[in-house]
């Protein structure tokens, strides 16, 4: 998932490329999803996406209830709840396999600082 497989016509907002979804769980896109909306830094943000993190937030807050079809946000506020495994598990994985960054008592992962 990426802002840029957003098409929009000024009245409708169209949601490319999203074939990963067919061939996998797709709360693993869906947990990053939501972590890089919510917790990377702005550097990273900027890094990777070439976007501010609000522009990501806004991305994620405009995806989000089309996705899940509400605008409820107790049912939006339960399914990211239910990513929380998925971007934990992700989170460790790329700590395993030493993509990230370790310092002292703080990982960095495609992310922000975590404090552990």
């Amino acid at each position: 998932m990426h802002i840029g497989n957003i098409i929009t016509d000024g009245q409708r907002d169209l949601w490319i490329d999203v074939g990963d979804f067919a061939y996998g769980v797709p709360e693993w896109d869906l947990g990053m999803m939501y972590y890089s909306a919510y917790f990377i830094s702005a550097q990273r943000a900027d890094s990777i996406f070439h976007l501010d993190n609000a522009t990501l937030r806004a991305h994620w807050d405009a995806f989000a209830p089309v996705y899940y079809g509400t605008d409820s946000r107790e049912v939006l506020d339960a399914e990211v709840k239910k990513l929380q495994p998925y971007i934990a598990a992700k989170l460790a994985f790329v700590i395993s396999t030493n993509r990230c960054f370790l310092n002292s008592i703080y990982i960095s992962f495609y992310c922000c600082p975590i404090k552990i």
